[in-house]
């Protein structure tokens, strides 16, 4: 895993085009799958903002957000506020 982020009670890590989430503090983690359009994750963060999201971005310095805990993953102008 390249980055690991925590909030919400969750820990969402990233590598590669790929997700996985851990709501056990680490003890399981649960693949979910990739996010759209990214070839290598290189970050991902979390900020309380709105209810909480998490956000990464890719080498060519694409960002996508989640706000329903890493479940899918939007480009950032097209999240809703909260």
């Amino acid at each position: 895993m390249v980055g690991v982020a925590q909030g919400n009670g969750r820990f969402l890590a990233v590598e590669g085009d790929r997700t996985w989430t851990s709501d056990d503090n680490g003890a399981t983690w649960t693949e979910r799958g990739e996010v759209p359009n990214i070839d290598n994750l290189r970050i991902v963060a979390f900020s309380a903002y709105g209810g909480g999201r998490f956000y990464t971005a890719g080498d060519a310095g694409q960002i996508f957000v989640s706000a329903d805990g890493g479940d899918s993953w939007q480009a950032p102008s097209t999240v809703s506020g909260g």
